[in-house]
């Protein structure tokens, strides 16, 4: 990275993502492997431009749920971005996020649509099932920093109580976010039996009709995403546009590059 206006995106999250929190590290890396997936892993970080990211900040609101708290990751890596120097303009002034947010905002985002049911496979649901109980661990760590804190008595500019209540409130809506999405999704016990149309947990073999590149990817639930191992949600541009089409079909799938198109060789 010894020009910082040729760092990929790819290279400046790896960068960021191993210097956040044990505790953060997993919720950093599937919101910023979304924005990744969205923009392009391979693009120059440095051509990312302030509409482009209002952008992706108005495809993620349409998400529904908390998506404040999913754009605090994003806002957090561009900062970071600018002090490392990979862009000339602070981009996370373009993101928005309320420091007090409505319950309804701590709810999170829609498993179970109407009509449409969504999984997650048991690998993921075990995965969640451990977060939280990594983060119900925490709360007596943060209650023993709330009453150090409020020993102080002046709670007005009380530094460390202002950051220990945020820490709680955090912890808190996640903990809410992740008991509610393992309540409203159903464990997928291997693959979809019928191959005759894209589903969720489905392997799809594309083939891009431009430069004639093959790819993979298999079709999951959000909180499942591992771009390196070409697991994408069903619910991105791509996941959309695969969902219910057959072997054969050509599908479009609008990016910042352009409209992508592709032909479906295989469903697994």
């Amino acid at each position: 990275m010894s020009n910082p206006e040729r760092v990929t995106i790819s290279e400046a999250t790896k960068h960021y993502i191993s210097q956040v929190t044990n505790e953060e590290r997993p919720t950093y890396q599937q919101e910023l492997s979304r924005f990744l997936r969205w923009y392009g892993r391979d693009r120059l970080l440095h051509e990312v431009t302030p509409p482009q990211v209002d952008d992706y900040v108005q495809e993620l609101q349409k998400t529904g749920g908390d998506y404040q708290a999913r754009l605090l990751p994003l806002k957090n890596f561009l900062s970071f971005a600018k002090d490392k120097g990979y862009t000339s303009t602070n981009l996370a002034t373009v993101i928005k996020i309320k420091k007090t947010a409505s319950r309804k905002n701590d709810a999170p985002s829609v498993d179970r649509q109407e009509g449409n049911t969504h999984y997650i496979s048991p690998e993921g649901f075990q995965q969640l099932q451990e977060e939280v109980l990594r983060l119900k661990a925490m709360r007596p760590e943060i209650a023993n920093e709330l009453r150090i804190a409020a020993a102080d008595k002046d709670l007005r500019e009380n530094a460390p109580y202002d950051a220990a209540k945020e820490k709680q409130g955090k912890v808190e809506a996640r903990i809410r976010q992740l008991e509610a999405t393992l309540k409203t999704t159903l464990v997928l016990n291997g693959k979809p039996v019928s191959t005759a149309k894209v589903q969720q947990g489905h392997r799809v073999m594309l083939r891009d009709l431009i430069t004639g590149e093959e790819v993979r990817y298999t079709l999951v639930n959000p909180h499942e995403i591992d771009l390196m191992a070409g697991k994408i949600s069903f619910a991105s541009p791509m996941g959309k546009a695969l969902l219910e089409r057959a072997v054969g079909d050509r599908v479009e799938v609008s990016a910042p590059q352009g409209v992508l198109h592709y032909q479906i060789l295989s469903v697994e």
